[in-house]
């Protein structure tokens, strides 16, 4: 995921401040996990066991999540008294590894990390994502906006929750919810750009979305249906053969029906 590049267009971006994000504890986990704090301090090869607490607090929605969600994740198999201990021990411990102990409040059994004190990668992508997705409810967009904030949804999302590496049954969900946040964006994102005839702008998306995905044949499809819209016809077949080479050899399974339809469309053009 590192190698895939955002989707960048020559535009002044000399109109759009950029936030210097001023926040002293800055965490990463998009694609990988990394945690900085005010001295610029990467933390990540510290003691373990407090990161894990952090992944779980930010894994759970990283506000007022419950205490008791947070041991059954990293203490499973340990009596209610030893996890509380094991809790508190720990809770210390990352507190004093970010170096802020107001940087995560604990209250009525409620674990908060202060958003004025902390900043999140996931937090901030589907912040924008959200803004995204709401495209066309508004009326035109600002195209030189929109490109800027597409660049930075895709800047932000070097990859799943975590890494892929990183399986704990309790970062599934979270994981997956920004994917979906992800693919939506995309889509609506490649389909505002074909409105308004960016042609290789869309281009650009769906390839950023089989790249990201490449079993979701959504992607796939809208690719070909833009190159037939174009008549690029060779371009349409390499699509569809991506798209069978990566279904056969991961699922063992073929294209759809619909999938096969375009193709079949494109032969006969």
């Amino acid at each position: 995921m590192h190698g895939i590049k955002p989707v960048m267009m020559n535009v002044d971006m000399a109109c759009y401040p950029v936030s210097d994000n001023q926040e002293p504890i800055r965490i990463y986990t998009l694609g990988r996990f990394s945690v900085k704090t005010d001295h610029h301090e990467d933390v990540t090869r510290k003691k373990s066991k407090p990161l894990e607490l952090l992944k779980a607090i930010i894994a759970h929605g990283g506000r007022q999540v419950s205490c008791e969600k947070i041991m059954t994740s990293l203490w499973p198999y340990v009596d209610g008294d030893c996890a509380r201990r094991s809790f508190d021990t720990t809770l210390h411990r990352l507190r004093r590894l970010l170096g802020d102990p107001r940087a995560i409040t604990l209250h009525n059994g409620l674990l908060t990390l202060d958003t004025d004190r902390v900043w999140v990668d996931a937090w901030a992508f589907d912040r924008l994502a959200g803004q995204i997705l709401k495209l066309n409810r508004h009326g035109p967009a600002d195209l030189n906006q929109l490109i800027r904030q597409q660049n930075e949804l895709l800047e932000y999302y070097q990859g799943p929750f975590l890494g892929q590496e990183y399986e704990r049954p309790w970062t599934l969900g979270y994981r997956e919810r920004l994917h979906q946040r992800l693919v939506r964006a995309l889509h609506q994102l490649g389909d505002y750009w074909i409105q308004h005839k960016m042609w290789d702008v869309a281009i650009a998306c769906y390839e950023y979305g089989i790249q990201t995905d490449p079993l979701r044949e959504t992607f796939y499809q809208r690719l070909m249906q833009l190159y037939m819209r174009l008549n690029r016809h060779a371009d349409t077949a390499e699509i569809y053969q991506r798209c069978r080479k990566a279904l056969a050899f991961n699922l063992g399974v073929t294209p759809s029906g619909d999938t096969i339809a375009l193709y079949r469309q494109c032969a006969e053009a």
